[in-house]
């Protein structure tokens, strides 16, 4: 029975740390603030990097760098994907608010109505093919008709002013010698 070994990312961070791919500052803690860890902009491609090509969550890399705030560690994502014009495709906020419960319900209510209104059209079209393939047929072909006698009434509507052109230019051209 082979046994497939799955590296964990506390694992391939260690690896990281070691092999020189991460670089990890201590928290500087001053009176007036909480501690945070100053990287320089190499330092943040350079972690940067590291966190996206092994799919780290924000959360995730913040545990790892010494309790980085997240707006730290996206900071981090941001110098890479801009440095190397990568498109990630935008990860979840954790750090904005959470939405109101209210208007949660709210939009978690009007999706339920729009997906029963969705499955009742649904239905409905879904027995019309079955029951009333003729009303369909009919339907159709009234269209196709209807399509095509506006072609029709087109083409002899350009007909009668491509005549009504014609004659105008006839009629002058009688005027014109019977002056001379």
């Amino acid at each position: 029975m082979a046994f497939r070994k799955t590296k964990t990312i506390a694992t391939l961070f260690d690896e990281a740390i070691s092999n020189g791919n991460v670089i990890v500052r201590s928290a500087k803690s001053t009176i007036n603030s909480s501690s945070s860890a100053n990287y320089s902009n190499q330092e943040a491609l350079i972690n940067g990097t590291w966190i996206i090509t092994n799919r780290v969550s924000l959360s995730d890399a913040a545990k790892l760098f010494n309790q980085c705030s997240l707006a730290t560690i996206w900071g981090f994502k941001k110098v890479a994907t801009d440095f190397n014009n990568w498109h990630l495709e935008p990860e979840p906020n954790h750090i904005e608010a959470q939405p109101d419960s209210d208007e949660l319900l709210n939009s978690k209510a009007i999706i339920a109505k729009l997906n029963g209104q969705i499955s009742d059209l649904q239905a409905i079209l879904a027995s019309a093919k079955e029951e009333e393939p003729a009303l369909i047929n009919r339907v159709t072909l009234q269209y196709i008709n209807d399509s095509r006698r506006e072609k029709i009434d087109s083409a002899k509507e350009e007909a009668r002013l491509e005549a009504e052109k014609n004659a105008e230019q006839q009629a002058d051209q009688v005027r014109k010698l019977l002056n001379y």
